[in-house]
């Protein structure tokens, strides 16, 4: 998928006087418009890398309080961790190839952090508040990866002492192309033909949020209630997991293949029932909370009637005047 092609399909910011616009056959106002209320970021133990705000056109309330969304975020996080490895083996590789065997990288001799020493956190917002955040270890990341972490990846940064001054990755390297220090032309082939991911993620997140340009219209179209240990994946008769395209359930009651961020087939695995006890764990406390207010009111409402009789007697008088009523 190409850069251009995934700007076309983001929803960019538009000022309030054009927030009265079509998307599709569909006619959304103000209301269904709900500004830059959402955001993301990602942190590298307590440093802000990036932060971007964004607006979902038809946002599905508690959307985010989903299965499907925390399911998009590792998807997000997946996408993020594919890019900063794919940047190390880059980074390792230029770094192996030295001709002097007495000279050794830093990277080959500098001891390797501890578990959780460093670590990078994915977050997502809403009006300020946190929803959701995934953090995975970042210490099998060079250092001069974890240094140079740019989901834009079209960014060149130079630190001096405290300072850090910041390129136009095209520029840069147009203007310094044969003058280039070691890190800096590794940086260029570690750099070159990657995706900008904030369009990217800020797509993976409306395709789950957004009645319009997304797979959901209205809350009910979600789980809210994440299931470990109930099923098994599949098995086929050689014992291989069997996979198939994840699919949603249309007006009509037909099965519609879901894509992902990419626009491949969503695979996933197909589960049975297991005969281990489970547990559950649910995303929407709110819901929960309603859920268990009305199974509460149904389990004491038999009670309840049986006690107020007790204050107040049905007489045989006040059955007589009820027929009386009836009749009348």
């Amino acid at each position: 998928m190409e850069i251009d092609e995934v700007k076309d399909s983001v929803i960019q910011t538009e000022s309030s006087e054009n927030t009265k616009q079509k998307v599709g056959d569909k006619k959304f106002t103000k209301q269904d418009w709900e500004g830059n209320r959402f955001e993301f970021a990602l942190f590298i133990n307590d440093f802000l890398i990036c932060k971007r705000s964004f607006s979902i056109n038809g946002y599905v309330d508690k959307s985010m309080q989903t299965q499907e969304f925390k399911n998009e975020v590792d998807k997000i996080v997946e996408l993020i961790d594919e890019d900063l490895k794919s940047k190390s083996r880059i980074y390792t590789w230029y770094h192996a190839t030295f001709e002097n065997p007495e000279w050794e990288p830093e990277i080959f001799t500098e001891p390797l952090i501890n578990e959780g020493e460093m670590v990078l956190t994915f977050v997502v917002y809403d009006d300020g508040k946190e929803v959701i955040s995934k953090q995975w270890d970042a210490r099998y990341y060079p250092s001069y990866v974890r240094k140079c972490i740019d989901l834009t990846n079209r960014q060149v940064k130079i630190m001096k002492d405290d300072r850090t001054t910041i390129y136009d990755k095209e520029k840069f390297f147009a203007d310094h192309g044969s003058q280039l220090s070691g890190d800096l032309y590794v940086l260029m082939h570690m750099l070159a033909g990657k995706e900008n991911l904030v369009p990217l993620i800020q797509k993976c997140v409306c395709e789950v949020c957004s009645s319009y340009d997304g797979f959901y219209e209205k809350a009910s179209d979600y789980h809210t209630v994440l299931d470990y240990k109930n099923t098994s994946i599949k098995l086929d008769e050689d014992g291989n997991p069997v996979y198939k395209q994840k699919t949603i359930t249309d007006k009509n009651g037909n099965e519609i293949g879901v894509l992902d961020g990419f626009g491949k087939p969503w695979i996933v695995p197909e589960f049975e029932q297991s005969k281990l006890n489970g547990k559950k764990y649910s995303l929407n406390i709110e819901h929960e909370n309603l859920k268990l207010c009305s199974e509460w009111g149904k389990a004491v409402n038999e009670k309840t009637r049986k006690y107020a009789s007790e204050f107040y007697p049905v007489t045989s008088n006040d059955v007589k005047n009820e027929k009386y009523a009836n009749k009348n």
